[in-house]
């Protein structure tokens, strides 16, 4: 792997959505690590941010912009934001910082699902 290029894992959900974990560009691995994933809404955007934020959570989330229009990305009805979340290993071991690190995102995500979509049922339904 070239030193410029970011090492990352996708992980698939079982409702086909994709998690991006970037462990950075080079090793040590999981010290630190980001993980992150897109999602839709048909409402404003930076209103869904803001309500986010309201809250004491560990992840953000951002509006994403096109480049060229400088506009939030408005595609088939939906406008996209990106919630992230840091992961940094404390004095735990490696793979119970990264179990615990995947359990926290996996609620942040549910969270932020339902704040979306209170609709869908998730995980712990």
């Amino acid at each position: 792997m070239r030193k410029d290029e970011c090492s990352y894992i996708t992980i698939t959900t079982d409702e086909d959505l994709e998690w991006y974990i970037y462990l950075g560009f080079t090793g040590p691995y999981f010290d630190e690590f980001e993980i992150s994933t897109f999602a839709f809404s048909k409402e404003n955007p930076h209103l869904e941010a803001n309500n986010w934020h309201m809250n004491d959570h560990l992840s953000v989330v951002t509006v994403q912009y096109d480049q060229e229009t400088g506009n939030p990305e408005y595609g088939n009805g939906f406008f996209t934001l990106q919630q992230r979340m840091l992961c940094v290993k404390g004095d735990d071991p490696l793979e119970t910082f990264v179990e615990n690190s995947l359990l926290l995102w996996e609620d942040e995500f549910d969270e932020f699902l339902a704040q979306l979509c209170p609709e869908i049922s998730t995980s712990e339904d």
